[in-house]
């Protein structure tokens, strides 16, 4: 039998209802999947991260946030930095939010954190404005600790500072040489000095090659000399005569080495010239 009108109009709105329905429960799902996975990608991220309303409270944190600072007891949702952290820390950390907000713009900064054990972690945070869709403003911020390498970087500094008061006290030249023919200086620690009258200034990216300042009768001697153990990859240990800044003939000895990349080719010489005058004049 025919559907009549009223049925017709009947079973028209209750299949727009189910595929509302169906519509709506796709959209809910999709909406669920991309929170999911929003979640496990910040659970999972190497970086802390979290969001803060514009009054400084805590909306959002990630679980990376929540296990490196887990000895803090006060819940981090709702609470500002002052409930948070020792005051110090807390004005820093506000002043920087109060920039971003205020300027709209990104910051970048090395920051500082307090250890249970009352040591310091070194980060590099990253702070931005976010607006949502009802025109609310926040603070989102990542973070990544980079303390082993501040700690790497300290370490290296200190070894830079020895190792230059050391070759600062060295009586004559360490060296490091580009060129293997012209003698042009990398690097000529400060003994230089006292060995040639030239500063390393002058002997680096100066006028003053170091190979003319050796006596022009020995001269291409040296050079073919140093060319030689270079092609043939082992040490030098050369005595010659230079010429120093204020006229003075000095005899002196060499010792180097060439420095070669992965690939074999030739990057540098490496050495030490010492003053041997005295000695040199007793035999």
């Amino acid at each position: 039998q025919p559907l009549d009108e009223s049925m017709l109009c009947i079973l028209s709105s209750l299949t727009g209802h189910i595929v509302q329905f169906v519509e709506r429960r796709s959209t809910q799902q999709a909406l669920k999947a991309s929170q999911e996975r929003f979640q496990a990608f910040m659970d999972h991220s190497p970086a802390v991260a979290f969001i803060k309303d514009e009054g400084g409270r805590y909306v959002y944190v990630n679980q990376p946030l929540k296990e490196r600072f887990k000895f803090i007891e006060t819940p981090w949702l709702g609470n500002t930095d002052f409930e948070l952290w020792p005051r110090q820390f807390a004005e820093r950390y506000r002043q920087r939010d109060e920039k971003v907000l205020a300027c709209n713009t990104v910051i970048q900064a090395e920051e500082v954190t307090p250890t249970a054990e009352g040591g310091l972690r070194y980060w590099l945070a990253l702070r931005f404005p976010i607006v949502d869709m009802a025109g609310r403003r926040f603070l989102g911020g990542m973070a990544l600790d980079i303390t082993d390498r501040k700690e790497a970087e300290v370490k290296l500094a200190e070894t830079q500072r020895t190792m230059k008061t050391l070759l600062s006290n060295l009586p004559g030249m360490v060296y490091r040489a580009r060129d293997a023919s012209t003698g042009a200086m990398e690097f000529a620690s400060e003994g230089c000095r006292e060995l040639t009258g030239y500063g390393p200034e002058d002997l680096g990216d100066g006028a003053t090659s170091y190979r003319d300042l050796i006596d022009p009768q020995e001269r291409e001697v040296i050079r073919g000399k140093i060319g030689q153990a270079v092609q043939q990859r082992r040490q030098y240990e050369l005595t010659y005569r230079i010429r120093t800044a204020q006229d003075e003939e000095k005899f002196v000895r060499e010792t180097g080495v060439g420095v070669y990349s992965a690939s074999d080719k030739l990057l540098a010489l490496e050495g030490f010239v010492s003053d041997v005058t005295e000695q040199k004049r007793s035999e």
